[in-house]
């Protein structure tokens, strides 16, 4: 179940805890004013699992359900924050960041197939050209899916 940023809320059922867990980390690294709360049921209508966001600023490796990018290409350490959410395309969720520490544009490419998000540097060229579009959905989705393809 999650209760979007504007408090609607949605449900979806799952056969599997791991795909259901998934699906509430997802629902809960939406970015808006106030985060969703993304929490995963049980048979019993009891909170099994509580969705946290992929980025929490911690630098915290060991914390629980915390899921931090591997080493990059950009620099020794890098350090991803979120620049634009650039929604779904193509059956994965995009969320476009940059490194704190370079400026190395990174996109968080999610698949609920995956499990974990996959990390891709990014040409800032591209990168600006994602920002630019970001309210013009229908080019920002053309964007991003000839993007993908590459």
């Amino acid at each position: 179940m999650v209760i979007e940023c504007d408090a609607k809320i949605t449900h979806h059922d799952f056969s599997n805890l791991g795909q259901a867990c998934m699906y509430a980390d997802d629902a809960a690294s939406e970015t808006c004013d106030h985060p969703p709360l993304a929490i995963v049921l049980d048979d019993g209508f009891r909170v099994v699992y509580r969705g946290t966001p992929y980025f929490t600023g911690s630098n915290n490796k060991s914390a629980p359900n915390t899921r931090l990018p591997d080493q990059q290409e950009c620099c020794d350490s890098m350090n991803w924050e979120e620049v634009a959410d650039l929604g779904h395309v193509s059956g994965v969720d995009l969320d476009l960041g940059r490194c704190k520490r370079c400026g190395t544009y990174v996109m968080a490419v999610f698949s609920y197939f995956h499990g974990t998000p996959v990390y891709v540097t990014v040409n800032p060229a591209d990168a600006e050209r994602f920002i630019s579009l970001l309210g013009r959905l229908h080019e920002l989705r053309a964007t991003l899916k000839d993007w993908l393809e590459r």
